[in-house]
């Protein structure tokens, strides 16, 4: 399995962490140390009004496409991540099969796996490559619209999600690069004294926000909560896969994180001991992303000409309820 090239889409209006600051000011909060230092904001950019999850990915796409010199006629699989696609009907990655004009023998599909997702949906590749000798190449794009999560009054859901969409050519390689390892971890919320469907989207249930009677908002739930221990597991999680493989952390050359918090970013290093080029913190512009938030980390690695082709890389990432994804491969 190959990474050929990666390309990212950011949502057209970059919004100041202080506008947000200012707004929960107005309403007796001070979230300064929690946008800045904390989540490690200094912006966001968020879709403008005629930007959707499939217009951004089809953008994502064409440009992923151009850049690696694709053509669709090659495109064995493509597959749309994200919690809640424009449509769901027919499915974004058969409309964005047809807007791309992809071949017949291409299969198309959706998955919403949260936070984890692209990162899901790569391993998903890598065993359709394995299994099915026709598949050569595939096309991955992800893409979370997060204006769906926005309250203005919760600092947890306000000046923390950005829209950013990844899009990536992926083909069939045993060579250089290749998959080497992956573990995936689930953690009911008990289990880490954490109040269970602390994070719900949408609160109410579809049956209650989609029925024709009295339907109610559709309002995200995320109830502040301490989740240091959700991200030990993670450290963990990679320990143990590195281990298994015989692999020190010095040899890995990137580490690619899940962006939703400075502090935890920062707590990964520390623990395995590397600095902020091996482990990059890249959301501070652009907000968190959730399903595309790894691969914006390696988009940005390989654009700084940080790794080359056969260096080991580290993805991991936190979906909340909660599970977290572990993937070792050479790039």
């Amino acid at each position: 399995m190959k990474i050929t090239g990666i390309e990212v889409v950011k949502g057209k209006n970059k919004i100041p962490v202080e506008h947000f600051i200012d707004h929960f000011k107005k309403q007796g909060k001070d979230v300064e140390i929690l946008l800045r230092y904390i989540f490690g904001r200094d912006a966001i950019c968020t879709a403008d009004k005629d930007e959707t999850s499939f217009t951004m990915a089809l953008e994502a796409c064409q440009k992923v496409l151009a850049s690696t010199h694709t053509s669709m006629n090659e495109i064995d699989l493509l597959i749309f991540s994200g919690f809640m696609p424009e449509y769901t009907m027919p499915q974004l990655a058969l409309m964005l099969h047809d807007e791309l004009n992809g071949k017949k023998d291409c299969l198309c599909f959706d998955m919403n796996a949260n936070c984890i997702g692209m990162i899901s949906a790569l391993e998903l590749i890598d065993g359709y490559f394995a299994g099915r000798s026709h598949m050569k190449k595939a096309l991955l794009v992800g893409c979370d619209d997060i204006r769906f999560l926005e309250d203005e009054n919760n600092a947890l859901a306000y000046g923390v999600y950005g829209n950013v969409t990844c899009a990536a050519v992926i083909e069939c390689s045993t060579d250089v690069s290749y998959m080497i390892d992956r573990k995936y971890t689930v953690t009911h919320f008990e289990e880490k004294d954490i109040e269970k469907n602390s994070v719900l989207y949408p609160e109410a249930g579809f049956s209650k926000v989609l029925t024709p009677n009295n339907p109610v908002a559709a309002k995200f739930k995320w109830k502040q909560f301490e989740s240091d221990e959700l991200y030990a597991d993670g450290r963990a999680s990679i320990n143990e896969v590195l281990k298994k493989n015989n692999i020190k952390v010095e040899d890995v050359s990137l580490f690619c994180l899940s962006q939703l918090s400075l502090k935890y970013v920062n707590m990964f290093r520390e623990f395995f001991d590397i600095d902020e080029i091996k482990c990059p913190y890249v959301a501070r512009s652009c907000g968190y992303s959730g399903t595309t938030s790894p691969f914006l980390v390696l988009y940005e690695a390989i654009q700084k000409e940080q790794i080359k082709r056969g260096d080991l890389v580290v993805m991991w990432t936190l979906g909340m309820g909660s599970d977290d994804i572990c993937t070792l491969f050479k790039y």
